[in-house]
């Protein structure tokens, strides 16, 4: 399979028809840049407002794709039968994406007035209409990521914060980035989730606060994990409490490294035990093994 720069595959583009919802769907060779300016044009000189269709494996227009080398980085790849349908609205990208291969659609993502945003999905080519891998965009800042499996989200990274806010021009009244080239998914400080089979989160770790909830298939917390303060530091770098399915308190821990340095065992009658490092670190020990998804 061919590999090409997404931004290469945009604009050169198919023929003027209508859609079924009476969009003009253009050719690569019925569109035009101007010099200047990054917006595309039909060959009246009107911002463009349509569907450009494109073959990347015979359609070419090389000025409209050194343009977009400038825009944006985003990878994909095509072979002989993929076909590329962009929208765009005043010359802007605008609206959604489709990629397809062999008449099935494969990828579909959605732009705003030029900057990606919104939900990026990829569709199993051995399964068709079922979701691989999903992306979420906020003015080019790719914000969240999930893997599938069979259709169901099994693993997800997600931003915990720094997500830009977009500066609001005064003169169009619009969204203007600050990082319109930052595409990837790529940040210093994020959130993963992992599913059990039914799509139901079984554990979210949190990175930079670096606590880590566990939860139940119906949904109810289980256990969390949180940093211990530094008045404690000598006795434990981590708290560990465990809950029964009513949410009341099942143990509370201390947590040095891989063991337990004491805590507090409660019955369902909410009478409390305390607990030895050494019947502590058992009962940490059991709970780890009753993980069956990322343990601690």
């Amino acid at each position: 399979m061919k590999k090409i720069i997404f931004h290469t595959i945009i604009f050169g583009c198919i023929a003027i028809s209508q859609t079924a919802f009476s969009e003009t769907v253009y050719k690569h060779n019925q569109v035009q840049l101007k010099k200047g300016s990054n917006l595309v044009y039909d060959l009246q000189g009107n911002p463009l407002n349509g569907i450009i269709e494109y073959k990347p494996s015979t359609d070419n227009n090389y000025q409209i794709d050194s343009m977009l080398e400038k825009e944006l980085r985003y990878g994909i790849s095509f072979n002989e039968s993929t076909i590329i349908r962009a929208s765009f609205k005043n010359g802007h990208k605008d609206g959604k994406w489709q990629k397809y291969e062999d008449d099935t659609l494969i990828e579909e993502f959605t732009f705003q007035n030029g900057w990606l945003n919104g939900t990026y999905t990829e569709f199993d080519r051995s399964h068709i209409g079922t979701i691989r891998q999903q992306k979420e965009f906020h003015y080019n800042q790719c914000i969240q990521q999930t893997d599938f499996k069979k259709g169901k989200p099994r693993y997800t990274i997600k931003i915990a914060d720094d997500i830009e806010t977009p500066i609001v021009s005064k003169i169009t009244g619009l969204p203007i980035p600050k990082s319109p080239k930052e595409t990837k998914c790529e940040w210093k400080y994020f959130t993963t989730v992992a599913y059990y089979p039914n799509g139901k989160i079984a554990k979210e770790k949190n990175n930079k606060t670096k606590t880590i909830k566990w939860y139940r298939q119906d949904g109810t917390i289980s256990a969390y994990k949180e940093t211990a303060s530094t008045k404690i530091k000598e006795m434990a770098d981590a708290l560990f409490s465990a809950y029964y399915e009513n949410g009341k308190p099942l143990l509370n821990l201390f947590i040095k490294g891989n063991k337990s340095t004491g805590g507090e065992y409660y019955d369902k009658n909410g009478k409390r035990t305390r607990l030895d490092a050494s019947q502590a670190t058992d009962y940490l020990m059991d709970f780890v093994l009753s993980q069956s998804i990322g343990g601690m």
